[in-house]
C-alpha cells in the first residue's frame, strides 16, 4: 500500500522529520515499515552529492526543477540512480508483544553492465551524517553492515515504537536491481517484510564521473560539461555516446 505520510524521531534531542512514500503492512500485521527514498529530502541525507543516468535508449522530454527534484524524475524518466542507492526505512512495533528484526536481507534480481547515457550531477552542499548500514552490491552475496560492523544486526519494537534504518546500496562493477528483507521474529513465529520502490526493484549502476556529467549550477538550470546551460525542465543533451 502507497501512501504519503509524516513520521517523527527524536536522535540525541534533535528531532527529525522524515516524509516517508511507502507502507508495507497492513494494520493486522506486527510491523509497519514506511520508506524514503529521495535522499534530498532526508533529515541528515540531504547534503549528499547525487549522481544518475539517463539511458541512451530513452528519449528525455524533461529534465529535473532542481536537485530535490533529481531522484524522482529518474524515476519518472527511467533512469538509475549512480554509485550509491540511499534511502530511509522506518519500522513501527504494531504487535501486542515485541518484535525481533533479526535480519535485513539484499535480494538481487539481475545484473548487468553498467548502464551508460545521459548523467546528471548534484554536489554536496553540506556534511551528510554517517548512514548507519551499508550495503555492497558488488560482493557475493551482497554484504551488509551497520554501523562501524562491530555490533550484529538485531531490533526491539516493541508495540507503538520506532526504529529508523538509514540504508546506503553501492555498486562499482555493475548495473543491479535489488530488493530488500526484513526478517521478522514475533512470538516464536518467523515472518518477513519485503522492501522495494514502489512495487518495483531499486535500481544502482556505477557512479560516471562528475566532470562528463550535466551539473546543477544551484540557480534555474543545468550546465554541460563543455559549459552549455539549459533551463530546468528543457530536455538535456547526451553525455556518454
Amino acid at each position: 500500500m502507497a501512501a504519503a505520510l509524516t513520521a517523527a524521531a527524536a536522535d540525541g534531542g534533535t528531532k527529525l522529520v522524515v516524509v516517508v512514500e511507502n507502507v508495507f503492512a497492513s494494520a493486522n500485521e506486527p510491523l509497519a515499515v514506511t520508506v524514503e527514498t529521495n535522499s534530498s529530502v532526508i533529515s541528515g541525507l540531504d547534503g549528499v552529492s547525487m549522481l544518475g543516468v539517463i539511458p541512451r535508449r530513452i528519449h528525455m522530454h524533461s529534465s529535473p526543477s532542481s536537485c530535490t527534484d533529481l531522484v524522482p524524475w529518474l524515476r519518472r524518466e527511467g533512469g538509475v540512480e549512480g554509485g550509491s542507492t540511499r534511502l530511509r526505512v522506518v519500522a513501527q512495533g504494531q504487535s501486542a508483544t515485541p518484535v525481533l528484526i533479526s535480519n535485513l536481507r539484499v535480494n538481487v534480481l539481475h545484473t548487468g553492465p553498467p548502464v551508460a547515457g545521459t548523467s546528471l550531477y548534484c554536489g554536496t552542499q553540506g556534511v551528510a551524517q554517517i548512514r548507519p548500514i551499508f550495503i555492497d552490491l558488488d560482493a557475493q552475496p551482497p554484504t551488509v553492515r551497520f554501523g562501524s560492523g562491530t555490533h550484529p544486526f538485531g531490533f526491539t519494537v516493541g508495540p507503538g515504537e520506532i526504529e529508523t534504518f538509514d540504508i546506503e546500496a553501492s555498486t562499482e562493477r555493475a548495473y543491479v536491481r535489488w530488493t530488500l528483507t526484513l526478517q521478522l521474529l514475533v512470538g516464536g513465529h518467523r515472518e518477513a517484510v519485503q522492501i522495494d520502490d514502489h512495487g518495483r526493484p531499486f535500481e544502482t549502476t556505477p557512479a560516471p564521473a562528475a566532470h562528463d556529467a550535466w551539473s546543477w549550477d544551484y540557480s534555474e538550470g543545468w550546465e554541460s560539461p563543455s559549459g552549455q546551460t539549459i533551463p530546468a525542465g528543457h530536455p538535456l543533451a547526451p553525455t556518454a555516446p
